[in-house]
């Protein structure tokens, strides 16, 4: 049983289950993996897990952490801005931010929104938070 790191068939609770180190997260996941275990007990959602549950949850985890890198690197910071917006940091930052969450959530739909549950829910929370741990760790 470990709780609040896999939700078998769904998508993790918001911010990865509010995780404050989101490499940490990950780690746990792989750790997961490794282990030798016939039902995984997630604790939260519809059922319990398999394998296949944690295995999907750490290619998730991957294709976030890929789709924010890459919005990160290709989002231009400032653009499309509202003009009078450009002498206001906060709106700056916060307008960067947004978008590159919103490339992250689109690069991530097609492959993900019919594979987990609660996609449409959580991912916005899943790339805004994966786009601050790359920022800032």
């Amino acid at each position: 049983m470990v709780v609040d790191i896999v939700f078998p068939g769904w998508m993790p609770w918001r911010r990865f289950a509010v995780a404050q180190d989101i490499k940490g997260y990950f780690a746990q996941v792989e750790e997961i993996r490794k282990m030798d275990w016939d039902t995984y007990v997630g604790g939260h959602v519809a059922r319990t897990g398999t394998h296949a549950d944690v295995d999907l949850q750490a290619e998730f985890d991957n294709d976030v952490k890929q789709a924010a890198a890459t919005a990160l690197a290709t989002t231009k910071p400032g653009e499309g801005l509202n003009p009078l917006d450009k002498n206001n940091p906060w709106a700056f930052f916060d307008q960067y931010i947004d978008r590159v969450a919103a490339q992250c959530v689109n690069t991530l739909t097609p492959k993900w929104s019919s594979r987990l549950a609660g996609f449409d829910v959580y991912v916005w929370d899943q790339c805004y938070a994966m786009e601050q741990s790359l920022r800032i760790e």
